[in-house]
This record gives C-alpha cells, sequence and structure tokens, in this order.
C-alpha cells in the first residue's frame, strides 16, 4: 500500500529518475547523487553523505516516497537557498563553522554569522539535523556577551524558547538581568 504522506519536497517535472529502486536504496553506490532545487537553484550531493540520524535520510533513502528513487527534488519549504545550502554541506562535510572558519570545501555558501544563525537552527530544526542544531546551539552561546544588543538577545530567546533550548533561554535570561538594555 502506498503512503499518502504529505512532504516539503517534489519531484521536478523534467526529472530523470535513478536507476536504482527505493527497495535497494540501503545499498547505495559512492556516485549515486541527489539534486535539491531551492530557490530554482540546484544543489548536488551523493544521496550517501546526507548522514544516517536525520530527515533527509530516512525520506530519501527508506520512506517508500517517490524521492526515494528521484535524482532532482524541489525543495518546497521556506528556506534561503543559501541555508538549505549549509545544511547539506554540514552532512555533506560533516561540519559547518562560523564566520572565517568556513571549511575550504564549503563551496560557495556564504558565512555563518550573527545575522544568519538563527536562521541556520530554525533549517536543522525543521530538517532534524541534530548534530547542526547543536552546533547552531553552542555558536549562538558562545556568542553571548554582554555587549550582545537588546534586539539579539529577544531573537535567541525568541528562538530558544521555540527550539526547545532551556539552557539558552537561561543564559539570554542572565544577561538580560546582569546587563540591561542597550
Amino acid at each position: 500500500s502506498s503512503s499518502s504522506l504529505s512532504t516539503p519536497f517534489t519531484s521536478s517535472s523534467s526529472t530523470m529518475t535513478s536507476t536504482s529502486s527505493p527497495s535497494s536504496s540501503t545499498a547505495l553506490s559512492h556516485d549515486e547523487m541527489v539534486t535539491f532545487v531551492v530557490e530554482k537553484k540546484k544543489v548536488t550531493v551523493p544521496r550517501w553523505k546526507l548522514g544516517n540520524n536525520c530527515f533527509f535520510r530516512s525520506m530519501l533513502m527508506t520512506s517508500g516516497m517517490k524521492e526515494t528513487s528521484q535524482q532532482e527534488i524541489e525543495v518546497k519549504m521556506e528556506i534561503r537557498y543559501e541555508i538549505f545550502k549549509h545544511v547539506v554541506e554540514f552532512l555533506a562535510n560533516g561540519g559547518t563553522k562560523r564566520g572565517d572558519g568556513v571549511p575550504e570545501n564549503a563551496g560557495e555558501a556564504e558565512a555563518i554569522t550573527e545575522e544568519n544563525d538563527l536562521e541556520l537552527l530554525a533549517a536543522a530544526d525543521m530538517l532534524q539535523v541534530t548534530e547542526l542544531r547543536m552546533d547552531c546551539f553552542s555558536e549562538i552561546m558562545e556568542s553571548l556577551s554582554p555587549k550582545t544588543s537588546t534586539d539579539r538577545m529577544v531573537d535567541i530567546l525568541q528562538a530558544a524558547m521555540l527550539y526547545r533550548l532551556p539552557q539558552l533561554e537561561e543564559s539570554v535570561f542572565y544577561y538580560l538581568q546582569h546587563y540591561g538594555s542597550d
């Protein structure tokens, strides 16, 4: 019986299907690629690099959905291309660094900065990329200081509450309580 689950991914009408079937997708070759289309731009990655414990792996490899055999998948969710690319590169390369510390193999993706780290946290949470979610949490925690603006603190507090990060909430409350407003 086929599943009628809704998915934020749809196949492109011009997509060629993969030669592997969903039942054989657990034995992926290292050269089998999948391309995600986000904001009409493409992100291509070997399927096997999408990780073991995330939304991508379970949805693309084992769910029985049509995307398990697609080579090109359109992403139908509110996520910027640069952020989506970072999520995929995090999975493919094993990490994303803040600012100037972007790995050499990170391609064209923009650096993770205070301007987009909360957006990356949201994407990691939505796409169930736990390791990246925790990396964002750590980076945001490290960015807190008495010099952090009240507006940024409020944004961080909202994200901490939304994404169930009580330690981050407590830290923001501490800074707000001890260092007040701008």
